[in-house]
């Protein structure tokens, strides 16, 4: 009767480890927030927690005017046994914002009402959860977004939701194009399918990983956030203000000009109402200074196979020739499916110096610099601060880390040590983290010379630990490359002077003939997706002074019967005037001659 819309938090039960999927520490901090504004700011909302799964009491959604459900999803979301009811609900206009895994439901019945509560759902075999980090500059003009600058934040981000027909009614908050390794994994319910493939890979489709939808009644509103996983990030004071946002506007609430203020979470804040208790010390260790990382291409002294949940032991023995060595680096890599939940474990590191001679344990010395792309890295004791457990067995000393990392150790010089050994494992905190934990992936480098920049952006699909995710620029091409220490390599011809090269040949004059693939599978002869509608291209790069790159480009060909082509072989005309190109396209074969040689075909 006074005019504030009443919140109701509907918490799941506790799911993953410590500080993850925390159900109920997030709706705790999140409706302390909104409240604290409310007190403090006369924001006009008064937010209830309900713990540990749907409420029992039978008033719990009395005058509710928005339900938050940040819970479990899938086939367990706790509103898949409840649609008819809160169909009801919503069909007096009540809003519906879920968050992370309570976006996901499954496919059917449940699904088309989740499409009807809040245009979108996370469907098994469609959509996919990878852990990457977005970038999201570019938000749109929304109550939601009001006050809310840059997000750049490391999460679960899922996407490719399934979204109701022509997204009538959705209007997208966060939407980025994921990186290319954010598909690595295989097929499955909820790591790749074909679909999702086409819209990120070929046709390049920004994806959606935060919406706002507007029921057709015009009475309700839902939002959908997919954020979450890390309960860490509700520190970020831009991500938790979209969220806080969100959850006014679908009570139908005015949202600040400047939206929800609220202070920064403490430390003790984001700890409080953990489902498990904080593992090992009470305090993270000083964070050492980050490794230093050298340019060119500098190799490992030894790489492991990747390790996941199917290695035996869930471990790999490492045993490396250091003779000579001064320092030590220690890396590791996610192994090329994303960062998230890989735990991993330097098991028994030690120094050898001869068959006579005891080895020490590396943790008898302190590294001198150290990264850890989550948690902390740790004598003793896993990034987290829990025992060190690999396959479920204790380890007796190490070091625990978190792909992607760099350890770098400084060895003594009064010891000529010659072999490094250890086991590089998984620890049990990142692989008993459920549908997560069968998904990690890592492998392990020793380095005696300084790591580089390009061998962690070649190895890293996320990025971090020092190095960055692979670039795509092409400044940086060269030094991602593996070149023989006896050659140079230089760039040619880069994009946007020629893009997607699938075949080259030269000519006498060293000029070098490229063939484009833009239509390519499903892009070809498509006009609602289709990048390049003329067809596809034969392009001619020319160095016309001297210095090793293309600086000319003449197009020789276009048209769709050379989409995608496989092949050129370039030859001169038998009067040795212009030119014959050889091409083979799909089921085709031809010359395109070119009799005047203006180096454009004139015949096929």
């Amino acid at each position: 009767t006074d005019g504030r819309k009443k919140v109701v938090f509907v918490a799941g039960t506790p799911s993953h480890g410590y500080f993850s999927h925390e159900h109920n520490a997030g709706c705790l901090l999140l409706a302390g927030k909104l409240n604290t504004a409310a007190k403090e700011q006369g924001l006009p909302v008064v937010a209830t927690v309900y713990t540990n799964g749907w409420p029992k009491d039978p008033t719990a959604m009395d005058n509710v005017d928005c339900v938050v459900s940040y819970c479990d999803g899938g086939g367990r979301h706790y509103l898949n046994d409840r649609l008819a009811d809160f169909d009801h609900l919503t069909q007096r206009g009540v809003g519906l914002v879920c968050i992370h895994y309570a976006v996901e439901t499954t496919a059917g019945e449940c699904g088309d009402h989740f499409l009807k509560w809040m245009g979108g759902f996370f469907e098994p075999h469609w959509s996919v959860n990878p852990h990457w980090t977005g970038l999201f500059d570019n938000l749109p003009k929304h109550p939601i977004t009001q006050g809310v600058g840059t997000i750049e934040v490391n999460d679960e981000w899922y996407y490719h939701m399934r979204f109701v027909p022509e997204m009538k009614g959705v209007t997208p908050i966060l939407s980025a194009l994921p990186p290319r390794e954010t598909l690595n994994r295989k097929d499955g319910a909820h790591s790749g399918n074909p679909h999702v493939r086409a819209a990120v890979l070929e046709r390049k489709e920004p994806q959606h990983v935060a919406w706002a939808y507007d029921r057709p009644d015009g009475k309700g509103r839902g939002f959908g956030f997919t954020g979450g996983h890390f309960h860490n990030n509700w520190g970020n004071d831009n991500f938790r203000k979209l969220v806080l946002n969100a959850i006014v506007w679908a009570a139908h609430g005015e949202v600040p000009a400047d939206g929800v203020a609220s202070t920064t979470p403490t430390q003790e804040e984001l700890e409080a109402n953990q489902d498990e208790p904080k593992p090992g010390n009470a305090q993270a260790p000083a964070k050492p200074p980050e490794p230093k990382l050298a340019t060119g291409n500098v190799k490992p002294a030894f790489s492991s196979k990747v390790v996941t949940p199917e290695t035996p032991g869930h471990a790999v023995d490492i045993d490396v020739d250091i003779t000579g060595a001064k320092n030590l680096w220690l890396v590791v890599t996610d192994g090329g499916n994303g960062f998230g939940c890989d735990w991993a474990d330097w098991a028994e590191p030690r120094l050898e110096s001869g068959a006579k001679s005891q080895p020490v344990a590396l943790t008898a010395l302190n590294w001198k610099a150290a990264s850890s792309q989550f948690g902390d890295v740790r004598k003793g004791k896993n990034c987290n601060g829990g025992d060190l457990r690999i396959d479920g067995k204790t380890v007796e000393y190490g070091i625990g880390t978190h792909a992607n990392s760099v350890i770098e150790f400084e060895l003594p010089q009064d010891h000529q040590f010659t072999r490094f050994k250890a086991r590089g494992g998984l620890d049990n905190g990142g692989t008993d983290q459920g549908s997560c934990g069968a998904q990690v992936s890592v492998q392990f480098h020793v380095f005696t010379q300084r790591p580089s920049a390009a061998f962690l952006a070649a190895n890293n699909s996320g990025g971090g630990g020092g190095g960055a995710p692979a670039s795509h620029e092409a400044a940086d091409a060269i030094e991602q490359l593996d070149v023989h220490p006896d050659l140079d390599a230089v760039v040619f011809a880069s994009e946007p002077m020629m893009t997607n090269p699938a075949s080259i040949d030269i000519d006498h004059l060293g000029r070098v003939w490229v063939s484009e693939a833009i239509n390519y599978r499903d892009f070809r002869n498509k006009d609602v997706i289709g990048e390049r509608k003329e067809g596809d291209r034969i392009l001619i790069l020319e160095d016309t002074n001297g210095d090793a790159k293309a600086d000319k480009a003449s197009v020789f060909y276009q048209g769709h019967d050379i989409d995608s082509a496989h092949g050129l072989l370039i030859l001169p005309t038998p009067s040795g005037k212009g030119q014959r190109l050889l091409v083979s396209a799909l089921d085709s074969v031809f010359f395109l001659i070119d009799d005047d040689g203006d180096l454009k075909s004139d015949r096929k």
